[in-house]
């Protein structure tokens, strides 16, 4: 399964009421966390945590709310 697919799924489980779209939710999701690693370098590969693993958290410590906007 595909990250897109993961975080998605982690998404439609957790009974959140998406208020843009599925799809722009999870593209925010993946901006928004890419910018932090970037500029925080804080995502370690050679961590026990995948890629998306590690999104999943970022997103659960923020809030899924806080992505659910269009640009």
């Amino acid at each position: 399964m595909s990250d897109y697919e993961v975080l998605k799924q982690f998404i439609e489980k957790s009974n959140y009421k998406v208020k843009t779209d599925i799809d722009n939710l999870v593209e925010m999701c993946f901006a928004y966390y890419d910018s932090y690693v970037e500029s925080e370098e804080k995502y370690d590969k050679d961590s026990n945590l995948e890629y998306v693993d590690d999104c999943i958290l970022f997103v659960k410590d923020n809030g899924i709310c806080e992505f659910d906007y269009y640009c």
